[in-house]
């Protein structure tokens, strides 16, 4: 991601700074300072992020000096005010938007999952982001659905995982590109997500505009993005997310609701509507 985002309108411009940069060097000079807060994980869970620190303390100094912080979510946009003393009023909220890619299913014939129901998980699995939940609530199902780990390969510790829950042999792991990551989506009868904080969590956002029901954890922003298109389960309660999982599975009506609720869920977040909001902050601090 680059540095700086300089903008120019009509006035003197704007510097957005999208992430904390180690140097203190290239401030803006005689222009607005726009920064961007994703979420403050490492405030949450310090032990997951051995520097987290060291990053809390840059993000103080860049909000700090800033005209205005975005924040990408409300849950982001408190943090920043709990934990990098952000004044209230100087936090505007600008949700991401969702693109639906075109899907391509080659990596679903490669792994054969046309005629098995198929619970998804995107993404990284260590930590907060609470994988053991997903093995523990599949590993209780009388049912045999495939869990496909979309994202890095396994570790040992999650090979064993797996095995002592009894569901070695229906995990698939893979790193599909984004078109195939579609596919996924498209095709899974559930996408689950437990993580236990997400400073937005896009990811229920591209599954709900694929047409796949969402389960996720009732932890940090999740509630926020998916709202009551999302069944939302504590990130603890192997069994609530078992039951929810089997519901999206095997229930059409519970199903069709999932999928027509999250497809309207999703339109409300629009890339478009993200520029238009960023753009009318440069034009009043400009």
């Amino acid at each position: 991601m680059a540095a700086e985002w300089p903008w120019a309108g009509a006035g003197r411009g704007v510097l957005h700074r999208l992430y904390f940069p180690r140097s203190a060097s290239a401030q803006a000079i005689g222009k607005p300072l726009v920064v961007t807060v994703y979420d403050l994980i490492q405030a949450h869970f310090p032990h997951d992020f051995p520097a987290g620190e060291a990053f809390l303390a840059r993000a103080r100094y860049w909000t700090s000096r800033a005209d205005e912080v975005v924040a990408i979510s409300q849950v982001t946009a408190d943090d920043a005010v709990k934990y990098l003393g952000v004044s209230p009023d100087k936090v505007s909220v600008i949700h991401l938007g969702v693109r639906p890619a075109i899907p391509d299913d080659r990596l679903l014939r490669r792994l054969r999952l046309a005629d098995r129901p198929t619970v998804l998980h995107v993404g990284y699995r260590h930590g907060y982001k609470n994988f053991s939940i997903v093995v523990e609530a599949i590993g209780r199902m009388t049912a045999a659905p495939v869990l496909v780990c979309a994202g890095p390969p396994p570790t040992n510790d999650e090979l064993d995982l797996v095995k002592r829950h009894g569901i070695a042999e229906r995990v698939e792991w893979c790193q599909p590109t984004d078109a195939e990551l579609a596919g996924l989506y498209a095709h899974a009868g559930v996408y689950v997500c437990p993580s236990r904080y997400e400073g937005f969590g896009l990811p229920v956002l591209e599954a709900m505009a694929h047409g796949c029901p969402v389960v996720a954890a009732d932890a940090g922003s999740l509630p926020e993005v998916g709202g009551d298109a999302a069944v939302l389960v504590h990130p603890d309660d192997a069994e609530a997310m078992c039951d929810a999982i089997q519901r999206c599975l095997f229930d059409p009506a519970a199903r069709q609701r999932a999928v027509v609720a999250g497809r309207e869920r999703a339109a409300r977040f629009s890339w478009a509507e993200t520029v238009r909001a960023t753009a009318a902050l440069y034009r009043r601090l400009s």
